[in-house]
């Protein structure tokens, strides 16, 4: 007895176990014949598609496997009953550590860019719910070419492994300006020092207010999650673009008054908020103080430290006496606070402010 001698809802159950441990394994399963293709697009919700290269120096015999690789993302893709998620990676960081020639690098790169943007293609034609894209498929953002049909099916969208590189920036804001009006989440991530090589080199912090200042408004957004270095020219664009923000998380460095622009009445709904730091530069204002207020956080306020070190990254650290100034200025306590600061630190003033405030590692 073969595969297809069994009925239907035998193999679309099969195909929902398969899918729920590794979409691309019932991707590959489901383009082996027209029946299964069909009972594929109806149980894969998921799609991923990591770099189609082997991390092997460059023969032009690879191409035609990975066109087959992409042909048969996108064949299930655009029969699929239900998108929820896809997600596209277009770089390899194994790749850094492969001999290649100029020549081949540059036709890598140009074979992968032309399948990922046939690709990206397809996804705009169906209404995916979330997208996660790197940053090599942000550059492959054209004006006007949608990333999810209806351009309001979008709920979810995350950009990762970002840095500064020629084009991001054209194709971060389009990006936004494409999906920022249904967007219920956001979530931005920095490309580690280590990660980054020519012509990578900067963070992507140093350009998000491009990205959000020439974005459409998103009045949806609730849940932001930026994983990069935060300036003020940020989050001055971030309180008049995303002005329903609830849930805010930032991990990295948090330059000299970059949250001041977030205060009151910016973000009025504000309920919880995520502050990851390192112990690596000198202690600053981050403007935590007029963030907060005559805030009460229905939520929970969260400090704590994070180990960078191997990611190569350093971030601000927080001192205590700010904390507590922030807090003691807030309307009420927030319903669970959670710190986490420097050895020594004197955290009386905190105690008092919030009995129920939880230090992690505090003395």
């Amino acid at each position: 007895m073969s595969l297809l001698d069994l009925p239907d809802e035998l193999i679309g159950g099969l195909f929902e176990a398969v899918a729920h441990k590794d979409p691309r394994d019932a991707v590959a399963l489901g383009i082996t014949c027209r029946r299964l293709l069909v009972l594929a697009a109806a149980s894969v919700s998921h799609f991923h598609v990591d770099p189609v290269f082997p991390v092997t120096p460059f023969h032009p015999s690879h191409v035609r496997p990975a066109r087959r690789r992409v042909a048969a993302v996108a064949r299930v893709l655009a029969a699929a009953l239900r998108v929820q998620h896809v997600s596209l990676r277009l770089r390899d960081a194994a790749l850094r550590d492969v001999d290649d020639p100029p020549t081949a690098r540059q036709r890598r790169r140009a074979e992968a860019e032309l399948l990922f943007a046939r690709l990206l293609g397809v996804v705009g034609s169906r209404p995916v719910q979330s997208l996660t894209v790197d940053a090599a498929v942000v550059r492959l953002v054209l004006p006007g070419v949608p990333v999810s049909t209806p351009v309001d099916a979008l709920r979810e969208l995350a950009m990762v492994d970002l840095a500064v590189h020629p084009g991001i920036n054209d194709g971060a804001t389009t990006l936004l300006q494409l999906c920022g009006g249904s967007l219920r989440r956001l979530t931005m991530v920095d490309r580690p020092k280590r990660g980054r090589s020519y012509p990578f080199t900067a963070s992507a912090g140093s350009s998000m207010h491009r990205w959000f200042g020439g974005a459409a408004s998103m009045p949806a957004l609730m849940d932001l999650t930026i994983q990069a270095e935060l300036h003020e020219e940020t989050t001055k664009c971030l309180a008049s673009v995303c002005p329903a923000v609830q849930c805010f998380s930032v991990s990295g460095h948090v330059s000299h008054n970059a949250l001041k622009p977030l205060r009151l009445p910016a973000w009025p709904r504000l309920s919880t908020l995520t502050i990851r730091y390192a112990e690596h530069l000198p202690v600053q204002p981050t403007g935590i103080v007029e963030l907060l207020l005559e805030r009460a956080l229905e939520g929970e306020l969260r400090v704590e430290k994070v180990d960078w070190a191997n990611t190569g990254d350093v971030a601000h650290s927080f001192g205590a006496e700010e904390v507590a100034r922030a807090v003691e200025g807030m309307r009420q306590p927030p319903s669970r606070l959670v710190v986490d600061i420097p050895d020594g630190a004197d955290v009386d003033a905190l105690q008092g402010l919030a009995p129920r405030a939880t230090f992690k590692d505090a003395l």
